[in-house]
């Protein structure tokens, strides 16, 4: 296990920001989906 020199720091940004990214752009896409199903369904009963 490497010490961190002093001064420095260690870096973690893309071990939190790639999970994180996948998971808001999930809620983004099931967001979308359930706005789609709405549409199908209001659409349906108007025919």
């Amino acid at each position: 296990m490497k010490a961190i020199p002093e001064g420095g720091s260690a870096q973690f940004a893309a071990g939190w920001a790639l999970p994180v990214a996948a998971i808001v752009g999930q809620w983004l896409a099931l967001r979308g989906i359930r706005k789609d199903e709405h549409l199908v369904k209001s659409m349906d009963r108007l025919r």
